[in-house]
This record gives C-alpha cells, structure tokens and sequence, in this order.
C-alpha cells in the first residue's frame, strides 16, 4: 500500500486552491472588463455632452431697406392698374432700422422661443417730382418730394429651430410681430427755381392703423464665446399683414435687414 505524506496532501491542496482561484479570477475578467467600459462610455458621453442654457437676454441692430407694398381695390377698370403702375414708378424705398432687447428660452437643443421689445422705423418715399406755384403756374422747374416714416414699439414672438448646433449654429425662424405705431410723420422736400429751398414736417394719423401685425422670416448664425456669451447674424424679413392704410388703397409695410446681436446666456 502506497503511502503519502502529510507535506504532500498540503503542496496538493495548495495547487489544487490556487488553480481554482486563477480559474475563477479568468471567469471574472470579462464582467470586470465591461463595466469599466461601459462607465467610462458614459462618462466619456457626460463629458462631452453640451450643457444647453436655459435662458438668454440680448441686445440686437438690424440695418434695413423699408418700403411697401399696396393693394388697390380692383373695380374692374383700367384705372386701377394706371394708379399702381404710376405709384410704384414714383415711390422708392428707405433705410429703415430695428433696435431693441431679446429674450430667449431654450426649450431644448433644437428649439429657442423668443421675445422682446423693439423700436422700428420704417417707411417709404417719393421721388422728385416738379410743380407750379400760384403766383407762376406755368413754371415747372420747382421740385418736391415725401418721405413717409413710422416708428412702433414692437413686441416680437418667434420660434428659432438649430440645424446645425456646432461649431457654429446655423437656425431658422418664424414668428409674428405686434406693432404699435409711436409715430407718423411725412417730411415734404421742396426746391424753387431761384435755388431756395424749404422743408415741412406733417403729422398725419388719418385712415392709419395704431396696431398692426408683421409676420417674421429669418435664418442666422451664432457663435459661442467666453462660455456664457454669444453673437448672432441673422438677415430678417418682415411683412405687415394688417395694412397701415386701410380702405380702397391698403398700404402694407416691409423691411429686409441684417441683424446682429449679442447675448449673456444663464445656465
């Protein structure tokens, strides 16, 4: 009968403990392994992703060329049409502005609604046109012209949809404007044949709308510094959609500008 000894059974038992250990620590490779993959993937995906703010207060210029479009009851003569024809050759449009304070929500990364407050002026003029006076009425050589200008403070409501949000945001828009007129002056221009010259001012309210409603068209880039600071271009285009003229000739304001803005965005 073969007999062992009591160092062997333990150097057995040992190697016996270790290769069990090693074949269980193999089997637990894999589980360890994945979860510190899977965490650093999320905590990689934390990392990079952007903190989208809740809120913006901005200030904005837009430069714009202002003019108007009319609308003459058709009562099925040619006389209409002579009258729009002869009013779009003798009127031209006018540099016009928009200036004021946004305000911006960030519903999401995609989506920003917006308001604020505005001042616009905006209008259009005649051209040169000659004239006879009284005391000479068969002298042409006298010239005047008009130049019709609004100003309205202006509350805007827009939806901003980013197409693309990095490195740059590029956005458009959509929204309405309500307008409430300030003012509604039309300065005459008059030269006289001897060179002289004189200039009248005229307030005139009459037929004109207080309120108005402006539909707003536009897409802008923005671009992101200092962390909490942005800048914006955006070409805008509004159009009235209730006319500042009302009866048989309805006069409807618009202005095509480019305007540029800075914004404090709080996170």
């Amino acid at each position: 009968m073969h007999t062992v000894s009591k160092e062997s059974v333990y150097i057995t038992a040992s190697f016996t403990t270790m290769a069990i250990k090693y074949r269980h620590m193999k089997l637990l490779h894999f589980p360890i392994i994945f979860l510190l993959l899977v965490s650093f993937s999320v905590f990689a995906q934390d990392e990079k992703k952007p903190i989208v703010p809740k809120f913006a207060i901005g200030v904005n210029f837009s430069p714009a060329c202002a003019y108007r479009f009319i609308h003459l009851t058709d009562d099925g003569s040619n006389s209409v049409k002579s009258i729009t024809k002869l009013m779009n050759e003798s009127e031209l449009p006018v540099f016009g502005y928009t200036a004021g304070l946004d305000f911006s929500w960030f519903a999401s990364k995609r989506l920003t609604l917006e308001t604020g407050l505005w001042f616009s002026d905006k209008g259009y003029q005649m051209k040169w046109m000659q004239f006879a006076t009284i005391a000479n009425p068969s002298n042409t050589d006298n010239k005047f012209k008009l130049y019709l200008k609004e100003g309205y403070l202006n509350i805007p409501l827009k939806l901003n949809f980013n197409i693309i949000t990095s490195p740059l945001t590029f956005f458009i828009s959509a929204g309405m404007s309500t307008d409430f007129r300030l003012y509604s002056k039309t300065k005459v221009f008059m030269v006289y044949e001897d060179g002289s010259k004189d200039t009248q001012t005229i307030n005139y309210y009459e037929g004109m709308r207080d309120v108005i409603i402006s539909y707003i068209g536009s897409f802008g880039l923005e671009y992101n510094f200092r962390k909490n600071f942005k800048i914006r271009f955006e070409p805008t285009y509004t159009m009235a959609i209730l006319p500042l003229v009302t009866g048989e000739l309805r006069t409807y304001l618009w202005t095509l500008g480019g305007n540029a803005g800075i914004y404090y965005m709080f996170r």
